[in-house]
């Protein structure tokens, strides 16, 4: 559930038929043990998972809660590629090529659907290829945003925070 890349049926048959070369895996895990020392680093002199669990948070100013808000948001990007990238380096040295997620930076993007893309761009791609296009794709981009958006946030979890983050992303997608 946690793995991170998805790989379509599809893929997976095309890896197991034509394994992928050892080429990079070496390369692959020495900057995935870099971004591991960074997380560690920035949890350790920046709390801010502390600071929003504890309410400290709601005590900053509006430029705190700014900075600190940015800093959570950086922290939350560098764990998610920690993560996943772990999975996809396992996965890189069984011979899979998983595809990668993360592939921008978040604060490389000019818009929200470039953010999206490269936030979780394996299952980005899932979504487009099995939802978006079977729903029209850009002749119904208004309607299909809503039912992807809505899916995503019960896909995560069926709460109402995030049924309201989905309608939220597919309103300010739409603007």
């Amino acid at each position: 559930y946690m793995a991170g890349p998805i790989m379509t049926y599809n893929s997976y048959v095309s890896c197991i038929r034509r394994p992928s070369s050892g080429d990079g895996v070496f390369l692959y895990a020495l900057r995935w043990i870099f971004c591991l020392l960074l997380l560690e680093s920035g949890l350790h002199y920046f709390p801010m998972f502390a600071v929003v669990s504890c309410g400290l948070f709601w005590n900053l100013s509006p430029i705190e809660m700014a900075v600190a808000a940015y800093v959570l948001l950086k922290l939350m990007w560098l764990k998610f590629l920690v993560l996943w990238r772990f999975f996809r380096l396992w996965a890189l040295v069984n011979g899979k090529a998983a595809p990668e997620n993360r592939i921008r930076c978040m604060s490389n993007n000019y818009s929200l659907e470039q953010f999206w893309k490269g936030w979780h761009s394996s299952y980005n791609k899932w979504l487009v290829r099995y939802m978006y296009k079977p729903m029209g794709g850009k002749d119904y981009r208004i309607f299909s945003v809503w039912f992807i958006f809505i899916f995503v946030g019960v896909w995560h979890d069926i709460e109402p925070k995030l049924i309201a983050w989905g309608v939220l992303n597919a309103l300010f997608y739409l603007v």
